[in-house]
């Protein structure tokens, strides 16, 4: 940081972070009241810290940057995970759903072969007709 003085003003000048201000210098002839000393510095310092986020700002960009793409890499690595686990969900669901139609195909030879007994069982039954119907 240079510091260059004359009888009027300091001026504090930062290559680095291009912070300008101009300070009313006590010591002149020409001496400000205290407050605005104060307001002065104030000024300055916000203006330097200002500039210094600005700078914490960019150096953090590469290491945003890092994070962002790190994070990227997570959500696409839980992407193809999850997907993957839709695929195997979907794949047991069309598994379990042939099962259940095996099942009612079953079911319905099932049904079919019971009527058929059914039907042969009366057709081999002989009426006694001193029973009545009723």
């Amino acid at each position: 940081m240079v510091f260059l003085i004359n009888d009027a003003t300091t001026k504090i000048t930062s290559p680095r972070t291009r912070v300008y201000a101009a300070l009313p210098n006590p010591a002149s002839a020409h001496a400000s009241p205290p407050g605005e000393i104060d307001a002065a510095f104030a000024t300055l310092r916000q203006r330097r810290a200002g500039a210094m986020l600005l700078s914490l700002c960019r150096a953090d960009v590469l290491r945003t940057w890092v994070y962002a793409r790190a994070q990227y890499n997570a959500l696409v690595t839980e992407r193809d995970r999850l997907r993957d686990e839709r695929d195997a969900a979907r794949q047991a669901f069309r598994e379990l759903l042939a099962l259940v139609s095996t099942r009612h195909q079953a079911r319905a030879e099932l049904t079919a072969f019971r009527r058929e007994r059914e039907i042969i069982r009366a057709q081999n039954a002989e009426r006694d007709f001193a029973v009545p119907l009723h």
